[in-house]
């Protein structure tokens, strides 16, 4: 009998030494990764746009109608920027008009008390003037009009 050879590992195991090799080269095994990069990334792409397709969007319209739309953006600002300055011109004659609303107001309310101021001589002088003729009945000395500020605008009183 021959005598047995150990060998003796910290594991307590005997092994060979073992060379690992890989079936392909590191180059190939590149170029086969991008090739399936490329696929892939190009199957995505159709899949995307098949999906956009099958929802309506149409990206032919899409850019058709932004390019339209891009045309008209420079007339569009010009139009904007004048109805811009016409707003601002109509807003200073509506305030122009306003104060003249209110100017005319208060020259229409003075005119009105001075009516009114006439209007109560007139009957004071007719009073004088028919004192000579007494007439039997309710006669009215004086009428006043004063202006109230309530719905009517205008209150009568007699004395």
């Amino acid at each position: 009998m021959k005598p047995v050879k150990q060998r003796w590992s910290p594991s307590g195991f005997q092994a060979d030494t073992v060379a690992v090799t890989q079936r392909f080269p590191w180059y190939w095994r590149g170029i086969a990764f991008a090739l399936f990069a490329t696929v892939s990334t190009a199957l995505i792409g159709w899949l995307f746009s098949a999906g956009q397709r099958i929802a309506g969007f149409d990206r032919q319209t899409y850019e058709r109608q932004l390019a339209e739309v891009s045309a008209a953006l420079p007339q569009l600002t010009i139009d904007n920027a004048e109805l811009k300055l016409n707003m601002k011109a109509f807003q200073r004659q509506a305030q122009i008009a306003k104060a003249a609303q209110v100017e005319l107001v208060k020259t229409l309310n003075q005119l009105q008390d001075e009516n009114d101021h006439l209007k109560e001589e007139v009957v004071f002088f007719r009073s004088i003037m028919s004192s000579g003729k007494m007439l039997e009945g309710l006669t009215v000395q004086t009428f006043v009009s004063s202006r109230v500020a309530c719905r009517t605008n205008t209150a009568s009183s007699f004395s």
